[in-house]
């Protein structure tokens, strides 16, 4: 697979004015000002869409896209501007869904497997622990036999 990245900047200087307008899915020339254009609409899906104030290397490029699922961006807070999560709890317009991607149903099977895991630990550590206490026992009881049998040949004398 290839991994590309578009690099785009803005000249020396020049800022995003604030109360601007950032539109995801239609052409800006004129949507801000009139609205968006039905028929320069976007189609398809958009997905944890950050915006960073850094170029991104192809190795991080690759590692955010890896898994869906995974909260690999948090790595970049230090350099995201716009977070995905602001992204969803903007006002939206026009004919937009919302999906479920699946993640949280993989995140929770994720948690689970490690719950198992750590619950097969602790049972084989609780199992090495009553293993150990049986040979305590077991030595307990010889010694126990032994003095038994001391006195009573002692007794007997």
């Amino acid at each position: 697979e290839q991994w590309y990245q578009r690099r785009v900047r803005a000249p020396s200087g020049r800022r995003l004015a604030a109360g601007g307008c950032l539109l995801l899915g239609n052409d800006q020339d004129t949507a801000c000002v009139a609205g968006p254009a039905t028929s320069e609409a976007f189609g398809g899906e958009l997905y944890k869409l950050n915006f960073y104030s850094e170029v991104l290397n192809s190795t991080a490029i690759q590692l955010l896209s890896e898994d869906r699922c995974a909260d690999t961006e948090v790595e970049f807070d230090s350099i995201r501007v716009i977070k995905w999560e602001e992204v969803l709890d903007e006002t939206r317009s026009g004919n937009v869904q919302s999906i479920d991607a699946g993640c949280t149903s993989l995140k929770l099977i994720a948690v689970m497997e490690q719950d198992l895991q750590q619950a097969r630990q602790n049972i084989n550590e609780l199992k090495e622990e009553n293993n150990e206490l049986k040979i305590e026992i077991e030595e307990a009881s010889i010694r126990i036999n032994t003095t038994s049998t001391q006195l009573e040949t002692t007794q007997l004398r």
